[in-house]
């Protein structure tokens, strides 16, 4: 099966065993998964070729901020659920300033439910 753009969500999370357990609870919800990219590095590459209708970031990747990737996603007018260890009084880099935010560990049920509330493009399948 083609994954439909509109249901195409990005998974950028460090911890690997996480990251699948939140694909799997993604993909039981309906949505077509790439991921999870463990790596800043990876994430850029995937969107310098390729547009999520949604994701998912952890603001930690294997060492280095997803601020980049947030970046690309908002210039692209594109919604996102930051996952991330940070407490949530935390203040996070201005990328990721307004996003929603869940803190680890979320429930994986937590995060399909908030992403299915995120603002999608008319005509867009929830």
């Amino acid at each position: 099966m083609d994954p439909t753009p509109q249901r195409l969500v990005l998974v950028a999370e460090t911890d690997p065993v996480l990251g699948l357990d939140l694909a799997d609870a993604l993909e039981t919800a309906g949505y077509h998964v790439v991921g999870p990219l463990r790596t800043a590095a990876a994430v850029e590459a995937w969107l310098a070729g390729w547009t999520p209708a949604v994701a998912v970031l952890d603001v930690q990747l294997a060492g280095r901020s997803s601020a980049t990737a947030a970046q690309v996603l908002r210039r692209r007018q594109i919604p996102f659920v930051v996952h991330t260890a940070s407490a949530i009084h935390e203040t996070l880099p201005d990328a990721f300033a307004g996003a929603p935010r869940l803190c680890k560990p979320a429930w994986t049920r937590d995060i399909v439910d908030l992403l299915a509330q995120l603002p999608h493009p008319a005509g867009t399948p929830r």
